[in-house]
């Protein structure tokens, strides 16, 4: 077979590959995100229900490889809003 046949067929298996995984891991992510806010908020409504105390955080970010990450998370008392605990990561 000819060289540039052969490196055709190649780099089209190659592409190939790479369009799959794409179209994949797309599908997989939005579910895990869907899965993690449903959780969420129910681990929200828990601890506020039976502490009395209020969670939030700036920011959840799901990632596929290394699990969930929460920047800014913050306890606070429900009835003053005082701040209880703030911490930058985890």
């Amino acid at each position: 077979m000819k060289r540039w046949v052969r490196n055709s067929i190649g780099i089209f298996i190659f592409l190939l590959l790479i369009l799959t995984a794409f179209l994949t891991l797309g599908p997989i992510y939005r579910a895990m995100n869907r899965a993690i806010h449903l959780v969420e908020d129910k681990l929200l409504t828990l601890v506020e229900d039976k502490t009395g105390l209020g969670l939030s955080y700036e920011k959840l970010s799901p990632s596929i490889f290394s699990g969930v990450h929460l920047n800014g998370v913050v306890i606070y008392d429900k009835q003053s809003g005082d701040e209880i605990l703030k911490v930058r990561d985890i």
